[in-house]
Order: structure tokens, then C-alpha cells, then sequence
């Protein structure tokens, strides 16, 4: 396609445009060889000089979102305007040049469509080498990085990525909920402390365990398409929620999901639950539990939806999901050249979503001490949201739902977390931190 553009505009060129513009002066033959030098290089080489460091990228951006091909277009249409004797050829011919040029280096092409995640140009001739990835140990975290680990390979076969495995404190705190635990970033502080002493690039995260605020000199650099969102109730006796019998125990350190299966089900006797996945189901297999409630994403990724006799995955009208379940959040330093790097994996419609969710959760200061659950899904032009706070014993619930349209979602998830806060929610998360730290795990 790039030599028969550059074959095609060649001739326009020799055989056109240089030779009426040499008759026309010195002005036009000067705005020619220019014009023709810059289009001439960005079409055959894709690798033009750079101005300020960036009129380069911005001519590969042109090529990658085929606006460069329009502006040939453009350009070729121009020359021919110049045959036309007097003032209308002419002037229409320069303004038709002037056009092409800004198609070419005006408005850049960015990331992602969404600049709260980042908001950087798309470029394929990568300067890093080496690119290290900060990971949990766990099976899951080392299946999501290496999954990030394979993208970033296929995408960049020149660069060489590693893996630096690093425990945090929520993997080293095994045999105490996470809510008692307290603090934000359990399973992430030690690897941003990693990146930010230069010891990796990026971290994968499970995008519901990252906090909406990051340290100074990192940022959400991607979000990736998401996976299931649901959560799901495994057993080795019990079909669903419903076949479950009065009294029966059920496994979960997750206050959001107490919260809900409690007031679905208040005969139910909710216990903590931790360790990895395979732990929690061997736990279960064992006989400690009657059933457990993990996220049908993580499951789905270790392929463990035949490990238990019963895995079923629960609808959101009936336990609406943590903020960003089910998709994997990159974060990373706050360098162009990373940034750069890794925009590729975002999805606009995940990053959409969680943005919402994440948004709702801001404006409520929740955490994982306070029960909390928000799910946004968007379908086409339609956005639509729920959102749900109560107490961990699911005697007091407030639930509220939405639905709006695509465009709305930069202040969505604010609008639905005032709505919430004026049936009292926030009073409501402050009895619910109380109650889970003094009577649950007290």
C-alpha cells in the first residue's frame, strides 16, 4: 500500500506539480519541494526527522489512522487546482495544501479515548529494550502478569520482559481478614515501591485490589478488557444459594459479599475465607465450608470452573460486584516512554466502565473496610449502573441504579455516589467500619 501511494504521488509530483509551480515562481516551486520532501519521506519510510521531538510520531500517528492517505489525497487534488490560470486556482490550491498539512500533524492521536487512564500518542518504534513487570506470587497474579508478559512480547518481539516476584503484606498476613488488617493498597504497596525505586517498569494488578489513588510518580497506565464480572458460589453439595440449607456455612472475608448474601439469606453463617485461590477451594473441598464465594473471573483464568462439583455464578441484580472486578489494571511509572509502551492493551468500553465504578467508591472514601459494590456495563450508547452500601450483618441495605448514556460517564459515577450519600450512605459506612472492626472481626 505505501510504495504504490508513494509511486502514485511520485508521478503527480514530476510529471505536475513541480513543473507548474517552477512556472508559477519561486513562492510555489519553495512550498512544493517542501510539501513534497515531508510527504514524500512520511509515505515511503513511515520514519520522518522529528520537530520538538514529536513531529516524527505524529506523522507515524497519521499513517496508523489512515489520515495520512487522506491528506495525499488532498494534496494531489491540490496540484492539479494549480493549472488553473488566475487568482481562484491558485488561492484554492494553497488553502487545499494548507488543509493537508494540518491533517497531518493536527489533532494526535491519543492512547485511548479515555484521558483519565493516559493520554499519550500510539507509536510502534519502541527506544526500551528491557521492560520489567512487578508481580504477586500467587498462581493468579503470575497467570495475569504473564498473560500482560505475552502481550507486551507479541507486540514488541525486541523487547525483553521479566518478571521481579515480590510478597506484599496481604500475602503475608494469612489468618486475618483484610478488613481488620486496615489501610489501603494490601496487595499493592510493596510493588509500587518497586517502581518507584526503579526495580520494575509496571505491576499487574487485579484491578478491584488497586486503590483510586496512586503515589506521586505513578499512574494507571492500562485497563484491560474485562473478563466475567460476576462473583460465584462453589460447591461440593449445593447447587446454588437458594439449595443451600438454613445454618449453612459459607466462606468469604469479603464484607461486600456478607453484606449481600446476608440479606438475601440472613439463616446463613458466614466465615472468613483467605489464602489463593486454590487454597480457598481446597479449604472447601476439605469440609471446612459448605460453600465459598470467589470471582468467576479469577476462577476462569486458572481454569477451575470443573474443580468443584457446583460452580455457579451468580447474577448482579443479586450480589453486584466490587469496582473493577474482572479486569486487570496496569499501573506504572509515570514515564512517556512506558506509558507509550503499554497504551495498547487498554479497552475503551473496560476503562469506561471501571472509571465509573472506581468514580462511585472515590466519592464514598471506601475501602475494603467498608462494604461496597458498583457495577457499570455499558451496551452500545447505554450506560447503565448499580450501586449498593449497607452493614455487614445485611440488615440495613440502600441500593440505587441508573441509567444514562455513553458520553456521561466522565461524572456518572459521581451522580451516582451523591444520590447514594443523600439516602445517607456515608452514615451508613461508618456504622458498617464500626461493626465490622468491633463485632465481625473484632
Amino acid at each position: 500500500m505505501k510504495i504504490i501511494l508513494f509511486l502514485i504521488y511520485l508521478f503527480v509530483e514530476v510529471t505536475v506539480t513541480l513543473p507548474v509551480a517552477w512556472a508559477l515562481g519561486v513562492f510555489y516551486t519553495f512550498l512544493e519541494i517542501l510539501l513534497s520532501a515531508v510527504f514524500g519521506i512520511a509515505i515511503l519510510f513511515n520514519t520522518p526527522f522529528t520537530i520538538k521531538d514529536s513531529f516524527g510520531k505524529i506523522i507515524q500517528n497519521r499513517l496508523s489512522a489512515g489520515v495520512l492517505p487522506l491528506a495525499v489525497t488532498i494534496r494531489i487534488f491540490a496540484a492539479f487546482l494549480l493549472i488553473l490560470p488566475g487568482f481562484f486556482g491558485d488561492t484554492t490550491a494553497v488553502i487545499l495544501l494548507i488543509w493537508s498539512m494540518i491533517l497531518l500533524v493536527g489533532n494526535k492521536v491519543r492512547g485511548n479515548k479515555t484521558e483519565d487512564i493516559i493520554d499519550v500518542e500510539i507509536i510502534e518504534d519502541k527506544k526500551m529494550k528491557e521492560l520489567i513487570i512487578a508481580t504477586r506470587g500467587s498462581k493468579l497474579a503470575l497467570w495475569q502478569s504473564e498473560y500482560i508478559k505475552a502481550k507486551i512480547e507479541k507486540r514488541y518481539p525486541d523487547i525483553r520482559v521479566k518478571l521481579n516476584i515480590i510478597k506484599t503484606k496481604g500475602d503475608k498476613i494469612l489468618d486475618t481478614p483484610l478488613a481488620k488488617i486496615g489501610g489501603k493498597g494490601l496487595f499493592t504497596k510493596e510493588l509500587e515501591e518497586a517502581m518507584l525505586g526503579g526495580e520494575a517498569h509496571i505491576a499487574v494488578h487485579s484491578l478491584k485490589d488497586v486503590p483510586v489513588v496512586f503515589p506521586d510518580g505513578l499512574k494507571l497506565g492500562a485497563v484491560t478488557k474485562r473478563e466475567d464480572v460476576r462473583d460465584a458460589m462453589l460447591s461440593e453439595k449445593y447447587s446454588n444459594i437458594k439449595a443451600l440449607p438454613k445454618g449453612a456455612v459459607v466462606g468469604t472475608t469479603s464484607l461486600r459479599r456478607r453484606m449481600q448474601l446476608l440479606h438475601a439469606r440472613p439463616d446463613l453463617i458466614i466465615k472468613s475465607l483467605r489464602g489463593n485461590i486454590n487454597t480457598r477451594i481446597d479449604k472447601l473441598k476439605n469440609g471446612e465450608f459448605d460453600a465459598i464465594i470467589l470471582a468467576v473471573a479469577g476462577v476462569k483464568r486458572l481454569g477451575l470452573e470443573s474443580e468443584t462439583r457446583y460452580f455457579s455464578p451468580m447474577s448482579i441484580d443479586f450480589m453486584i460486584p466490587a469496582m473493577g472486578q474482572a479486569a486487570l489494571g496496569i499501573e506504572a511509572v509515570d514515564e512517556l516512554e512506558i506509558l507509550e509502551t503499554i497504551c495498547f492493551l487498554n479497552d475503551e468500553r473496560a476503562i469506561i466502565e471501571t472509571k465509573v465504578e472506581r468514580d462511585f467508591v472515590e466519592k464514598l472514601e471506601g475501602g475494603c473496610q467498608v462494604p461496597i459494590g458498583v457495577n457499570a456495563e455499558l451496551n452500545g450508547n447505554t450506560l447503565n449502573i448499580s450501586g449498593v452500601v449497607g452493614l455487614p450483618d445485611g440488615k440495613e441495605l440502600l441500593h440505587v441504579k441508573i441509567e444514562t448514556v455513553k458520553n456521561a460517564y466522565k461524572t456518572a459515577g459521581l451522580d451516582l455516589a451523591d444520590t447514594i450519600i443523600k439516602k445517607g450512605a456515608k452514615e451508613v459506612l461508618k456504622r458498617a467500619e464500626k461493626m465490622a472492626l468491633e463485632t465481625i472481626f473484632g
